[in-house]
């Protein structure tokens, strides 16, 4: 008996099976635990993996029910009667810890090309409106420092690749508390 069917029906056919298939991978793969965005690594350690010997812990988000916040990171230590940090306590600290990102090539200290007291507002506007952490009206110390630095401290998800050194880095303090709340490249 001969094929009666027509070269479209097949077709539909075809199309139609493999639109089904895919259906069936997609919701496999959203379903899988090894698929999910859960499983995918952040640039951030756990609490668990901070070491204790860093000068610079990572901050982490705590959350719950009604709100995320960020643990506050020790840094420049505050003040005990509470006034607000000066530049010079700032540039004393920065000059006496290694930077987050990492030593410099030489193992030298970094040199300070910059410590301004700004509002969180303005630092994140300066830094290409980077998320600081703090209402826009709190004080922060942005501090630029020269290197160049090992990449030592940057994490990144897999894939992507760091540069070997960097010429310079910022770190951002909250002014009252010196809680470092923001670093990068």
């Amino acid at each position: 008996m001969p094929n009666t069917r027509s070269p479209l029906y097949t077709r539909l056919v075809v199309f139609s099976f493999l639109a089904v298939v895919m259906v069936v991978i997609a919701i496999l793969a959203a379903t899988h635990p090894n698929m999910s965005y859960a499983s995918i690594p952040t640039s951030t350690p756990t609490p668990a993996q901070n070491d204790a010997k860093d000068p610079y812990p990572f901050p982490t988000r705590t959350s719950n029910a009604a709100s995320s916040s960020v643990k506050r990171v020790e840094g420049v230590p505050a003040k005990a009667d509470g006034t607000q940090l000066t530049e010079n306590d700032v540039r004393q600290y920065v000059s006496t810890k290694t930077a987050p990102i990492g030593p410099t090539l030489s193992g030298n200290a970094p040199t300070v090309e910059k410590v301004s007291l700004v509002s969180s507002k303005d630092a994140s506007h300066e830094l290409g409106n980077s998320a600081i952490g703090l209402p826009d009206t709190e004080n922060v110390y942005l501090v630029v420092l020269n290197g160049p630095f090992h990449c030592n401290g940057v994490s990144v998800p897999p894939g992507v690749s760091v540069p070997a050194s960097v010429d310079q880095m910022y770190e951002v303090f909250d002014a009252k508390t010196g809680n470092l709340v923001l670093w990068g490249i």
